[in-house]
């Protein structure tokens, strides 16, 4: 019995390990709350690029999102026009009431039409979700009120500016099952597998690859892959 509790603890920490490398690497920087239950979740042991990669995009997501959260109902015009100067991958933002109505931001994304049809009912559960369509992509980010009032904040997203440091699309990013990337055959219906998943991180085989992903900390419809290149 006193040998059976040792093996049991070392069993219980190599499970535990993959799941804290990417949770420990991301909470150093960002420390965000997870959306996704990581006692429900085994991980791949990823490479370090693709962590630098995850990072580098998902932080400035993580932290737009936590900004909104804080802001009231109606955004000062100056502080749109300041995210856009200090971020170059937002290219406008419009805040809509409950019942779809432009409120304040940029006149050009409130009374665009793609914008009112990619806003989901919130029966969806999903609260900071990327919208792609048309080859635009839509930050789309649900602020509550205590009176059960609520506002959604878009932002259209310059795909290739927020990626720009990443070299060669060795990650890619995808929002549901559309890859905002090159076109890999078969990468969309495993992505579908991917969004239905609970866990947090992992590996799927496509074809003779190996791919790596990992959620998105600051979107509920965007995951990260990466392909293993051993």
């Amino acid at each position: 019995m006193k040998l059976l509790i040792p093996i049991l603890a070392l069993v219980l920490l190599a499970a535990c390990r993959p799941v804290r490398t990417t949770q420990d690497y991301y909470n150093e920087y960002v420390n965000p709350v997870a959306s996704i239950d990581y006692e429900d979740s085994v991980s791949a042991n990823v490479p370090a690029e693709f962590l630098d990669d995850y990072y580098t995009i998902d932080s400035k997501i993580v932290r737009l999102a936590d900004q909104l959260d804080l802001l009231d109902a109606r955004v000062d015009s100056s502080w749109i026009d300041f995210q856009k100067s200090v971020h170059p991958w937002i290219k406008y933002i419009a805040i809509l009431d409950q019942n779809q109505l432009f409120v304040s931001g940029d006149d050009a994304l409130g009374f665009d039409p793609e914008v009112r049809t990619g806003l989901l009912d919130l029966s969806s559960g999903k609260s900071r979700y990327f919208l792609f369509k048309n080859d635009r992509a839509f930050f789309i980010h649900y602020t509550f009120a205590s009176d059960e009032q609520y506002k959604a904040t878009v932002v259209e997203v310059d795909l290739t500016a927020l990626t720009a440091e990443i070299p060669n699309n060795r990650t890619i990013i995808a929002i549901d099952d559309q890859i905002c990337g090159p076109v890999i055959p078969n990468l969309s219906d495993a992505c579908i597998r991917v969004q239905k998943s609970k866990k947090y991180s992992g590996s799927i085989k496509i074809d003779a690859g190996k791919w790596y992903w990992i959620r998105s900390m600051g979107s509920d419809n965007l995951v990260y892959l990466h392909l293993n290149q051993e």
